[in-house]
């Protein structure tokens, strides 16, 4: 499914969160889920340069990035 693409682990680096940024283009969100695909919360471009002005390096993990706040809906088949 495209929205996978959208999916980072919660495990990756703010490097990784940035390459993915890069990557899904038009739609700057990434959503950082555990190994169950549960949801964790959200990163955007504007999380990890806080982040980066806050002392963190692209080494750190997503988690100290995420917006544990996100708002979502959920698609009934």
């Amino acid at each position: 499914m495209s929205f996978r693409k959208h999916f980072i682990n919660s495990n990756n680096t703010i490097k990784h969160a940035l390459e993915l940024l890069s990557k899904v283009g038009h739609d700057p969100i990434l959503f950082s889920v555990n190994e169950n695909s549960q949801l964790i919360g959200s990163i955007t471009d504007g999380d990890i340069r806080r982040g980066l002005l806050k002392g963190l390096t692209l080494d750190n993990s997503v988690t100290l990035i995420v917006n544990f706040n996100t708002k979502f809906i959920r698609k009934e088949n």
